[in-house]
């Protein structure tokens, strides 16, 4: 049960995280904007950063391998590629096709003969037609395949952090996710902010809401309970419970910044929804 509350926090944390950040990301830059966030981020769990790497340096090589695989995807590949995809996609678009994850998860569950179940061969049918359907007006370019290139990377990367772990503890993942992403983001913000503009653009008070929320809420804290709900809940239901944050994220967006919600997203939220029932209804 409390495995599955955590999943519950993290969908409330991801589906409002990018109506709530997006105005400080206009204001200072997607660079700027992810350094700070980064950077807040990292600081509240550097204490747990000798900890990480002790535990590191004692695990299995299998072990380390896995960990350090998932930090940099989920720390730093996803973040970064949909970054550079929304250069190619509008941004509805991208948030949505990121959720096919779930369906990629349950598809590499099939494959490795893990899930025979009915269910899990329709529910990831049903949740591709279901985000297809909800961004339906828009048209499929790079910025489309970089995305389902990223989901399948989060997916990956969601099948090897429900490995058991006896060495290396989930606050200790955070942290070694916190420091990796924040290093990787470096040279990126040096490139496209701190060379051209010769200075570092700061902050609003506004901005600062948005970077806590972005870094502390969507980073360290979202990506602890993320793993906790992997370790009590299995991979392929937490996985589906992440196709509640567009919906979410659309009835949030719609409620408090005036975005559509039209009859189109309803219905494609609906098929999603109903994906992840099915998912959910395998027993373990």
């Amino acid at each position: 049960m409390l495995a599955l509350l955590a999943g519950g926090a993290v969908v409330l944390i991801w589906s409002t995280a990018f109506s709530l950040s997006r105005e400080a990301i206009k204001d200072l830059g997607v660079w700027p904007f992810r350094f700070y966030s980064l950077l807040a981020g990292l600081l509240p769990i550097a204490v747990f950063l000798p900890k990480s790497i002790r535990e590191l340096r004692t695990a299995s090589n299998g072990e380390r391998h896995n960990t350090l695989i998932v930090a940099v995807i989920n720390g730093f590949v996803v973040s970064t590629v949909n970054v550079i995809a929304l250069a190619f996609f509008p941004a509805p678009a991208v948030l949505t096709l990121m959720y096919t994850m779930p369906a990629i998860t349950s598809l590499i569950e099939i494959v490795s003969g893990k899930r025979l179940h009915p269910f899990a061969m329709i529910a990831p049918v049903v949740a591709v037609v279901g985000v297809l359907l909800y961004i339906g007006g828009s048209s499929f370019g790079a910025g489309a395949m970089l995305v389902l290139i990223n989901a399948s990377a989060w997916a990956f990367a969601t099948i090897l952090a429900g490995k058991p772990s006896h060495s290396i503890s989930g606050i200790s993942r955070v942290a070694l996710q916190c420091i990796l992403a924040f290093v990787l983001n470096l040279p990126f913000f040096f490139i496209f902010t701190v060379v051209p503009n010769g200075s570092i653009p700061l902050p609003s008070w506004n901005d600062v809401l948005a970077i806590l929320y972005s870094g502390v809420l969507n980073g360290a804290v979202a990506f602890r309970l993320w793993y906790y709900a992997i370790a009590g809940i299995g991979v392929g239901r937490a996985a589906y419970l992440t196709l509640l944050v567009p919906v979410a994220g659309s009835v949030f967006a719609s409620a408090f910044f005036g975005d559509e919600l039209g009859p189109r997203q309803v219905l494609g939220i609906a098929l999603v929804s109903g994906s992840m029932l099915l998912r959910l209804s395998i027993p373990r």
